[in-house]
């Protein structure tokens, strides 16, 4: 319950549906194929200007990877996080792991337990689930569990996240796709998507 701090559902609605035809090119485009395919983690990130249709596109994929049509052929869990700097619920790192753990856990409750025990350690504190720090300490344990399936994360609108977060997720996620003793070809895999404009900020730490 302390997990469920935000209607992620609900933001992902905030944007339109895509018009039918379009945004279909994604799933062909050979930068996106490469990735999906590729069998270790691996980290893409979708830049352009605002007003391009990036959150539009965020959406077109998650309800792509989620249709129960692609049961079989999405093997992976799929978790999503949309940004919007308008919204107190979505413009900070820590809602959006709080977000993506919760959809974790509906769909893996055996991995809870990486949760509880650190919860249960602060004394059951519910501030303990509203700071970075312990949340990301969570969330990289539960994704690199050995017992977790593969994972998709979408992160849509990272540019929208307030800056001092968003340098903080920046450099955890940097770290988690770089260092060594994390040997992601052995599993499970975790394969992210972050969609944002071109910041500098960004571009730097992705370069």
């Amino acid at each position: 319950r302390d997990l469920a701090s935000s209607d992620y559902e609900a933001h992902r609605l905030r944007n339109s549906d895509a018009v039918p035809n379009t945004c279909q090119w994604l799933l062909n485009h050979e930068t996106y194929c490469k990735w999906r395919r590729k069998q270790g983690s691996d980290l893409l990130w979708l830049s352009a200007d605002a007003g391009c249709g990036k959150s539009v596109l965020g959406r077109y994929l998650v309800d792509h990877l989620r249709d129960k049509q692609n049961s079989l052929k999405v093997p992976e869990v799929v978790c999503f996080f949309f940004f919007k700097e308008d919204n107190n619920e979505q413009d900070n790192a820590v809602s959006a792991l709080q977000a993506l753990l919760h959809q974790l856990y509906t769909v893996q409750p055996w991995l809870l337990d990486h949760a509880a025990t650190r919860y249960m350690a602060e004394g059951a504190a519910r501030k303990s689930l509203r700071q970075f720090g312990m949340l990301w300490s969570i969330f990289e344990a539960s994704v690199t569990d050995s017992r977790s399936r593969d994972i998709i994360l979408i992160l849509d609108g990272l540019d929208e996240c307030r800056p001092a977060m968003r340098s903080q997720l920046l450099q955890s996620l940097m770290r988690l796709y770089t260092t060594k003793d994390n040997n992601f070809n052995e599993g499970p895999l975790i394969k992210t998507m972050v969609a944002s404009r071109p910041d500098n900020d960004i571009k730097m730490t992705f370069d």
